[in-house]
Order: C-alpha cells, then sequence, then structure tokens
C-alpha cells in the first residue's frame, strides 16, 4: 500500500519543490484516502531535480470511500422510513433501487466537500415519485464519524510508529513517550499531504488539524480533479 502514498509524496515534491522553487527538505504526513483504502505514511522528502523519498513509518486501512457510500445510502433509507414510512428494501425491485441508491450517495458525498447542504435524490425517471432529501454536512459528519474515528486512530499510530523507531526502548523512556501529547510527538512534521477525493471533506481536514496544528495542509490534486 505505500505506491499510492509515494505518488502522492511525487506529486507534492513537483508543486513544491520543483515549479514553486521551493529548496528545502520536509518531514511529511501523507493521508490518502481513496475509494477501498486510507493509506498513512510520514515520509522526509528533498532533492532539487529529483525527489528523494524516505518513507519513515506507514499503515493502512481498507476502510474509504466505498464504505461512506453504503453508510449513506443506509442513512438514506432510514430517513424514507423514519420522515415518510417508505420502507424500499421490502420491494421486489430493491436490488435496483439499492444501486441507484449507492450512485446517489456517491454525488452527495462530493457535494457536501463543497456545501453545507445538498438534495438527496434517485437520477431515474422511473423513481422520481420517491421523496427528495436534504442532507447537510452536519450530517453527513455523523454518519462518517465511526470510520474518521478509526481513520485519525491510524494517523496517530503511524506517527508514534515514526518516533518510536528512534528510541532506545528502556522502560523510563517508553513511558514518557506513552504519557507525551501526540501533537508535541509531530511538531517536526510541517505539512499534511491530502490525496485521495475522500481527502476533500473538510471534517478531515479539521480533525488532522487537531493532530497537527502546526503543518500547513495541501491538498494534491484540486477540488473538482479529485477521483476516486
Amino acid at each position: 500500500f505505500l505506491d499510492e502514498p509515494i505518488g502522492a509524496c511525487v506529486a507534492w515534491w513537483w508543486n513544491n519543490f520543483y515549479k514553486r522553487n521551493r529548496k528545502t527538505s520536509d518531514r511529511i504526513l501523507v493521508f490518502d484516502l481513496g475509494g477501498g483504502t486510507l493509506d498513512i505514511a510520514v515520509a522526509d522528502i528533498y532533492g532539487e531535480t529529483t525527489p528523494e523519498i524516505t518513507v519513515l513509518a506507514a499503515r493502512g486501512i481498507s476502510i474509504a470511500g466505498d464504505s461512506l457510500d453504503l453508510k449513506l445510502a443506509d442513512y438514506f433509507e432510514s430517513r424514507l422510513i423514519t420522515e415518510f414510512a417508505i420502507d424500499i428494501s421490502v420491494r421486489e425491485d430493491y436490488p435496483i433501487l439499492r444501486n441507484l441508491v449507492i450512485r446517489a450517495s456517491k454525488k452527495i458525498k462530493e457535494a457536501l466537500s463543497v456545501f453545507q447542504n445538498a438534495i438527496y435524490e434517485l437520477e431515474d425517471p422511473d423513481y422520481s415519485y420517491l421523496p427528495k432529501i436534504e442532507i447537510s454536512q452536519t450530517d453527513l459528519e455523523m454518519v462518517y464519524r465511526p470510520d474518521l474515528d478509526r481513520a485519525i486512530n491510524c494517523v496517530k499510530l503511524t506517527i508514534r510508529e515514526t518516533y518510536l523507531k528512534n528510541m532506545n526502548h528502556n522502560s523510563e523512556e517508553m513511558l514518557v513517550f506513552a504519557k507525551t501529547p501526540i501533537e508535541e510527538i509531530a511538531k517536526d512534521i510541517h505539512f499534511v499531504v491530502l490525496a485521495g477525493g475522500m481527502s476533500q471533506i473538510p471534517i478531515i481536514k479539521e480533525e488532522l488539524r487537531k493532530i497537527l496544528p502546526n503543518a500547513i495542509s495541501e491538498h494534491v490534486t484540486e477540488a473538482h480533479e479529485a477521483t476516486e
């Protein structure tokens, strides 16, 4: 799973070292959240004509955009039941409806990366009679929270692993390390590189800022170019 984080490192180097003529070395955290996996890496990157990358620690989990699409679909179906007494799961054409709901979930997720609210509707004229439901960023954050907590925990573990490798591992030092706040441990990570379409969700940047308050967050793609 290192391929995608390294690709994000190279893209970040291209934009900063090469195009902007920034000639300094930096330690970065890569947060690469696509459709199928979340990949986290801490890396040192330097080089003036070609990037030299040293990955210090890396982790990955298989919870990302596809998982959120399914949870948003479940949320939409639950709203249909509670607000309109419509249970589409009992219908004979439910497999068709479920696919349409998941497709709509992807569009809602993308829209709420930019806007505060979006309308959940199925883009199929055969089902235009189903109610349209407004979804807010707050709703999205509520649905995503369990996966987000796992993602942030993965970030913290990756950061701790980075600095654990440089320790003597005696009991006293380990005790101090265990009690040290993650913000203090990560203070020399200067940039957070956000990659993958899912990384555009605003709450992700907010949660990462709590861990790395002094780091600069940068997307390796613009929002309209991000794809899963």
